[in-house]
């Protein structure tokens, strides 16, 4: 599957760790998720925008140049990961400020907010204690 955009979109992904809090081992999920992503980095290179890096303790992002290979990076993340369950926000949109190639830091503009807009869809769905169909969600303008 592949996505392709005008010039200006590129494809933000934001991964969140579910119900990092009562995880026991959390620095070596930490730890796994780091070299997880330095492996999508170096294995993606041609893809990537800008470093998927951990945002925040049980947070991640990354940004692409197209889609042509984010589910595979989903996919990949997701099994090396394993048991851990993770929730995945995929925004496509513009990016109004400095992209820094080395890491998604700092980096901001509509392809990000549909991602965090997604993953926050996605944390609601859960806590309406329905079947959960998806742990990936796309959004775009």
């Amino acid at each position: 599957m592949a996505f392709f955009f005008g010039e200006k979109s590129f494809i933000a992904v934001i991964g969140d760790v579910k119900k990092s809090r009562e995880l026991e081992k959390r620095k070596e999920i930490q730890d796994k998720l780091k070299a997880v992503l330095d492996n999508i980095n170096a294995e993606y290179k041609d893809d990537i925008a800008s470093n998927f890096l951990i945002t925040l303790g049980d947070e991640f992002k990354g940004l692409l140049f197209n889609g042509k290979n984010v589910l595979k990076m989903i996919q990949k993340i997701k099994m090396q990961l394993y048991p851990v369950e993770l929730r995945f926000g995929i925004g496509i949109g513009s990016i109004s400020t400095e992209i820094n190639t080395e890491m998604a830091l700092g980096a901001d503009g509509p392809g990000y907010y549909n991602a965090r807009n997604a993953v926050e869809i996605l944390k609601k769905n859960e806590k309406k204690n329905r079947a959960i169909l998806s742990d990936i969600r796309l959004e775009d303008d």
